[in-house]
């Protein structure tokens, strides 16, 4: 009985080690966001300042027609993190299915450890 709950508590830290390293991926997964919202914000607040300045004059950039190509370069780049958050965003969910399923692991585990014992305290 007692090298079976060595073997359990071994695969505990197997299980364990595991979703640390699942939790790790997930937090990795999660900082990729902040690349694709930086470019969102900063497209936002470069909308807001050009909706401010185009309420008092006409900037040389609309004259030139630059503010019309910035407004499809800037759409495109919207589009772009958009769509690359999406794909963190899968790669979030799934990484978190992984990671639950871990967990499980290693909540099992530690159960079978403490019936273990348990069971091996009542025969003593």
């Amino acid at each position: 009985m007692t090298n079976d709950v060595t073997k359990i508590q071994q695969l505990q830290a197997l299980a364990e080690l595991k979703l640390t390293t699942e939790l790790a991926n997930l937090d990795r997964i999660a900082a990729e966001k902040l690349a694709p919202n930086a470019v969102l914000d900063a497209i936002a607040r470069e909308k807001q300042v050009q909706d401010q300045s185009a309420n008092w004059d006409i900037d040389q950039a609309t004259v030139s027609g630059m503010s019309e190509k910035w407004a499809i370069w800037a759409e495109r780049e919207m589009r772009n993190a958009m769509g690359e958050l999406a794909r963190i965003a899968q790669r979030y969910e799934a990484q978190m299915d992984v990671a639950q399923q871990a967990f499980g692991r290693t909540e099992a585990l530690k159960g079978l450890v403490q019936k273990a014992k348990d069971a091996r305290g009542k025969t003593h």
